[in-house]
């Protein structure tokens, strides 16, 4: 007579264990839901950071590959003067317009003094926004375009990327005559995944005390 072993039974209940640990968890904060979308995995419960940080009343910042939560509040000052993709916006003082957007794995520079091509880092792409800034006053003004202040792309999913690289002639600042145009690509690293929103940038001259600084919102969809 055989004797039953037990290797298929405990086949078995390592499988529906696997289903458990892979089903949604529930997870609330002070009474309130935080995520539907939990998983056990190795006996640890993992949520979404998205989550994480939209309870928290924070927002995900993506900064030179490593992932940061900062204040709701700082993200809701970006609104910014808004335009759309293509069409040129006048602010008053300055008309910027996004001229187009490249979904690219690598990029050579072609305003800049120095050519030299960037690269995506694996699971990642590059956003090259095309922009052109042009001086709507009867003066000269000497502007930055260091890419800095709130200058910024955002995607569907709330999350925020800083600039990868500049693509642009000159130095940090440059002297506009009134007219004048200055055209410059500003690319941005963004996950494979990430379906790209809206261009942040913040117009600042020299003089900020006489001009102003200003954000612009561009939505990058059509």
């Amino acid at each position: 007579m055989k004797h039953w072993k037990p290797t298929v039974l405990l086949g078995a209940v390592a499988v529906a264990a696997a289903v458990w640990a892979a089903q949604a968890v529930r997870v609330t904060m002070d009474g309130k839901v935080v995520s539907t979308t939990g998983r056990i995995i190795d006996g640890s419960l993992y949520v979404r950071l998205a989550d994480v940080a939209k309870a928290m009343d924070r927002q995900i910042v993506q900064r030179n590959g490593a992932y940061e939560l900062v204040n709701a509040g700082g993200a809701n000052q970006l609104q910014g003067t808004k335009g759309r993709l293509g069409e040129e916006l006048f602010t008053g003082k300055w008309r910027f317009l996004v001229r187009d957007v490249q979904r690219v794995d690598k990029y050579m520079l072609v305003h800049a003094d120095s050519k030299f091509e960037l690269s995506a880092e694996p699971g990642q792409d590059l956003i090259v926004v095309n922009i052109r800034l042009k001086n709507g006053v009867q003066e000269s003004v000497n502007m930055y375009f260091n890419a800095l202040g709130n200058t910024a792309l955002t995607d569907m999913n709330e999350q925020v990327y800083t600039v990868y690289g500049r693509d642009i002639a000159g130095g940090v600042a440059s002297m506009m005559l009134p007219g004048s145009a200055k055209d410059f690509a500003l690319v941005f690293a963004v996950p494979e995944t990430a379906r790209v929103k809206d261009l942040i940038y913040t117009i600042e001259p020299v003089d900020a005390s006489k001009y102003g600084v200003l954000d612009v919102r561009i939505s990058l969809n059509p």
